[in-house]
């Protein structure tokens, strides 16, 4: 900062100029002229102003350093590589392909590492990609730079690279994982990169994404009647793709399966996949996933799967997951409707989490009672209320078992 100027001068000279909005920090020969006012640059690392995308703060920075003695730290080798390479990581996150030239031409010998080549493509910075290649010195291109640009969906840069590497060293495997990247993009320009593959991955990332352009176009060109083909629609129900899984059901039914996503759609209140999956009879539906909806309170869900005639839901402790979490709506319907018991759990339950109503309701409509557990637990949570409740019914309860000498050791 100018010597003859004090930190509250300096500041209302900004709060003028600035008094406007940012609309006059638009004004290049403005920022210039707040920089030289206030002299930042020497406040301010190389890297930092290439973060912010601060062109003329590094123009200053790059024309200091020009200026330094050689003996200067900043001209050891190893600093120099350092600090041209985190710059030009920076300058590339921008996109600012002025910046690159910039540290480019400062730091002349100074090694374009691999990691900047690949972030480069991951962001699909193509144009700052092909010019480090074309100008700087001994940069080397191979297929990992390829599948970057293919992970960072620049299927323009992918193709550039294709021309340039030696496709006889990428491995079938490595291929297929590429037309993959392609199908989860739903890119199909990226899905034909390569021919003659092994397209089940790639299926697999497109059911997984919901991809169903490309799924249409991928599953012509695969053996679907293959005893090992199936579709696993878990990922796809789960991340809501239900056009894509309503068209795989209706078109290859016994190809579909499931291993979690009914439990999974029940557990959060998604009757409308509950329904598709079960109706459909899709491989892998559970009996399970009434207890799922039971533990959550989706009372919609528990009636409709317990209506469900394709399969029989009952003795499934659906009451207890229900009871833990205070759903006593849910309780007392399958408690009037189904013949689904449940054990001391339920009350335990009940206790520990705090729901005095369900324990009160569970003790004067069911026989199964609770353990020592339910008092303990609510004690340690603070919930009184509970535990006089209970405690004279345990009392009771324990009396009794001394009374008819029954063996508890089983328990």
């Amino acid at each position: 900062m100018n010597s003859n100027v004090n930190t509250v001068q300096a500041l209302t000279c900004v709060h003028i100029v600035c008094r406007n909005g940012p609309e006059m920090l638009r004004f290049p020969h403005v920022v210039k002229s707040l920089h030289e006012f206030l002299n930042w640059g020497n406040k301010i690392f190389l890297y930092k102003a290439c973060k912010v995308n601060f062109q003329h703060l590094v123009e200053l920075k790059l024309a200091v350093y020009s200026q330094e003695c050689t003996d200067s730290r900043i001209f050891d080798p190893h600093f120099r590589q350092w600090q041209f390479t985190k710059s030009l990581l920076n300058s590339m996150k921008c996109g600012n392909l002025e910046l690159v030239k910039m540290l480019s031409n400062h730091f002349l010998g100074c090694d374009v590492v691999e990691h900047v080549l690949h972030k480069a493509a991951d962001l699909g910075r193509s144009e700052i990609f092909k010019w480090l290649y074309l100008n700087r010195p001994n940069v080397t291109l191979d297929y990992e730079m390829m599948s970057h640009a293919l992970l960072g969906n620049d299927l323009e840069l992918a193709k550039w690279l294709k021309e340039r590497v030696q496709i006889d060293t990428i491995t079938l495997h490595m291929k297929s994982t590429w037309v993959s990247v392609g199908a989860r993009y739903g890119n199909l320009d990226m899905v034909n990169l390569f021919e003659n593959l092994d397209l089940r991955i790639a299926v697999a990332d497109a059911v997984k994404h919901g991809q169903l352009r490309v799924l249409q176009w991928l599953l012509p060109q695969n053996d679907t009647e293959s005893r090992d083909f199936c579709f696993d629609l878990d990922e796809a129900c789960k991340n809501d793709h239900l056009e894509l899984v309503e068209w795989l059901i209706q078109h290859y039914q016994k190809k579909c399966c499931i291993t979690h996503a009914d439990k999974y759609a029940a557990r959060h209140g998604r009757l409308d996949i509950v329904r598709l999956l079960h109706t459909n009879n899709v491989i892998g539906c559970s009996r399970r996933a009434i207890r799922f909806a039971a533990s959550e309170g989706h009372l919609d869900i528990v009636k409709w799967l317990q209506s469900c005639t394709h399969r029989k839901f009952s003795i499934l402790h659906a009451i207890d997951g229900a009871a833990a979490n205070g759903h006593l709506d849910v309780v007392k319907w399958l408690h009037e409707n189904t013949d689904d018991w449940c054990g001391t759990a339920a009350m335990d339950g009940a206790a520990r989490n705090g729901h005095l109503e369900t324990v009160q309701w569970l003790h004067e409509h069911r026989p199964e009672g609770c353990t020592s557990n339910a008092m303990d637990q609510a004690a340690s949570k603070g919930n009184l209320e509970i535990v006089q409740f209970l405690r004279p019914r345990v009392v009771l309860f324990v009396r009794w078992i001394m009374l008819h000498g029954v063996d508890t050791s089983k328990w």
